[in-house]
């Protein structure tokens, strides 16, 4: 919380006429297009930065590109428009669904500032909207009621006002006490139970600072204890959740390999595309067990029903098998062609899956189109159950009867596979045929390197 009257200069100055700044791809949901401003300020803690989520003709979002303020608060007039009696103005073309903004990585101060405040308690303050936030997010709700706040331990916040009296009457209480230089409420705790039952607060991207927990905050809402160790996954993204807006396929799987090409985990995600017209999005990946389920993506709704949009059809899914693999699931010969090829029996679980569907599967950045020929039945063939029911053809690789290079040749001629993007092994963009030698993408050099 911050009770320095200087943040009151985020009040919309009467007048000014802003510079429009460039604008994010195009994205089907605000707050996928908050995250990708939220991504842009990483780690650019030194000051408030902030800007706008933008909607056009079509219903497509955008982001501005992220702005610093001018002092130690963000001023909305450096992106958005004023007229004379100081009222926001919608930019040429859009209509401003949203204000967003960071907070400054300034512990130090506010412990300061909170001497008697508990560790936990200025952790949540730098995470959370500020007293004078709480206060403009209800004042500027004529112009957008949805704000969104970029907090320091990579948390993303989206507060919706309600503009009800009692939301009025809070703003107003917190007008006056800061004036007086009090806080309203003894500790962040308070600020942030008077938001969730006054307005809709929900996390999109979470942290430790909120247990890891994504979605809206009720009643129920209890501040987090401070561990030694925290055992959380760097970004937890409330799901469903995608990334732009693409023409094709391509181009939305490329886009998806430079967001998670750092990831060491096994993940998987779906490829959607919108019916009538034709554009492509990709969800941000789910990561653990590849096993394809849609309801780690989607989630389900109070009725146990799947969150598909229905204005969509399931193209395909991706995946990415995990940098570590079992020593004693790999074969001796061809190392480095079985390692960076999709693992047997997640390419398995994939056409299963595809198959139970009736659509196409699709893997990053390997594409692999299931055709529910026959000849592919034995990719999925099973073990008795006296040998494990494991996949025959996986033991067959182990076993070292069966080479990477012949599953690859004979799962091109069962199906239709495609190199999206190159790699040392995978040296050209094709489409890998069963006929011909398919296996010109190889570097020779490169099959049997070392692990």
């Amino acid at each position: 919380m911050n009770n320095d009257v200087s943040r009151e200069k985020r009040l919309a100055k009467p007048g000014i006429t802003a510079q429009l700044p460039a604008l994010s791809p195009a994205f089907v949901s605000p707050d996928d297009a908050a995250r990708y401003a939220h991504r842009l300020i990483g780690d650019f803690r030194m000051g408030e930065y902030g800007g706008a989520i933008l909607k056009d003709a079509q219903g497509f979002y955008y982001a501005t590109r992220p702005v610093k303020g001018k002092t130690g608060s963000f001023d909305p007039t450096l992106v958005i428009s004023t007229n004379r009696q100081g009222h926001f103005i919608h930019p040429p073309g859009y209509t401003c669904h949203a204000l967003y903004h960071s907070h400054p990585d300034n512990y130090d101060d506010l412990q300061r500032g909170f001497g008697r405040w508990t560790e936990v308690q200025v952790h949540i303050a730098l995470n959370f909207f500020s007293n004078i936030d709480l206060l403009l997010n209800n004042q500027n709700a004529y112009f957008a009621r949805v704000h969104y706040l970029s907090g320091v331990n990579g948390s993303l916040l989206k507060y919706v006002a309600s503009g009800s009296p009692n939301e009025r009457a809070l703003a107003e209480r917190i007008a006056a006490d800061t004036e007086k230089g009090v806080l309203t409420f003894n500790n962040a705790v308070g600020f942030i139970n008077a938001a969730i039952n006054l307005g809709d607060l929900s996390v999109i991207q979470s942290s430790e600072i909120w247990d890891g927990k994504t979605g809206p905050l009720g009643p129920d809402y209890q501040p987090f204890t401070a561990k030694a160790l925290q055992d959380i996954a760097p970004v937890i993204i409330a799901q469903p959740a995608f990334g732009p807006v693409f023409s094709r396929v391509e181009l939305a799987l490329k886009d998806v390999r430079a967001r998670i090409h750092r990831t060491s985990e096994s993940l998987y995600g779906v490829i959607l595309k919108r019916k009538g017209m034709g554009f492509v999005i990709a969800s941000e990946p789910v990561t653990g067990e590849t096993d394809f389920s849609l309801q780690r993506i989607f989630g389900r709704d109070a009725a146990g029903r799947l969150r598909f949009p229905e204005q969509f059809d399931l193209l395909g899914f991706y995946c990415s098998d995990g940098f570590y693999r079992d020593p004693s699931l790999m074969p001796a010969e061809e190392v480095s062609i079985f390692k960076n090829f999709v693992f047997p029996q997640t390419l398995a679980k994939g056409i299963e899956m595809a198959r139970t569907l009736a659509g196409p599967a699709a893997t990053a950045l390997l594409q692999y189109v299931s055709t529910f020929a026959a000849s592919e039945q034995k990719f999925l063939a099973r073990l008795p159950e006296g040998e494990g029911q494991g996949l025959a053809i996986l033991r067959d690789m182990l076993g070292g009867a069966y080479k990477s290079t012949t599953y690859i040749r004979e799962l091109a001629a069962a199906g239709e596979l495609h190199v999206l993007h190159t790699s040392d092994l995978w040296r050209y963009e094709a489409w890998l045929i069963s006929t011909g030698n398919p296996m010109r993408v190889f570097t020779a050099a490169n099959w049997d390197r070392p692990l």
